[in-house]
């Protein structure tokens, strides 16, 4: 939806310049920005990805210890049956699979703390793009700023792409991850 309005405020402003008076539209300066490039390009962007894998080894190596604890208490559990009477045996398998239920809780709760923290860095980091983008705007008096994504064409020389990125690369070289432990 947020996507849907920009493009219709973007079509809107085009519509607008383009129906106005030729003197308006000649005075009008336009620039555009590839966020997917400077998302793809950015030391800051880098820095969260690889956050995000060293994030996602350290709970795949966690997650792994508890697999194997597991797999090590179900063959006790098997192991087991025969010497223990049907009560007490079930009783061990009802907590054995309260364990895994839990183990795959915290995993899906990690997965959803770690993706929700790189969405939460990934925001910020469109945040700074979007006030890099607006000093560029600002000192060179451009009137519209755009987003690639919602320009079909456009000259070169409108876009300032690697402006940003190179001032973004200057001023923020890391966004943290802030994953929540929960």
């Amino acid at each position: 939806m947020r996507y849907f309005a920009a493009f219709m405020l973007s079509v809107t402003m085009v519509t607008v310049m383009f129906c106005g008076s030729n003197a308006a539209l000649a005075q009008t300066k336009i620039a555009v920005v590839s966020f997917n490039k400077v998302i793809s390009e950015s030391r800051a962007a880098e820095s969260i990805q690889k956050q995000v894998q060293k994030n996602r080894k350290d709970f795949d190596d966690d997650f792994s210890k508890i697999e194997r604890a597991l797999v090590e208490k179900e063959k006790s559990l098997v192991e087991s049956r025969a010497s223990e009477d049907a009560q007490e045996f079930a009783e061990k398998r009802k907590a054995f699979e309260e364990q895994v239920l839990e183990s795959r809780r915290m995993v899906q709760e990690s997965q959803q703390s770690l993706e929700q923290a790189a969405n939460r860095a990934m925001l910020t980091l469109r945040d700074e793009i979007t006030k890099i983008a607006s000093v560029i705007a600002d000192r060179e008096s451009y009137d519209i700023v755009l987003t690639r994504q919602n320009v079909m064409l456009a000259k070169p020389e409108f876009d300032i792409t690697d402006e940003v990125i190179s001032v973004l690369n200057k001023e923020i070289k890391d966004i943290k991850l802030e994953v929540k432990s929960k």
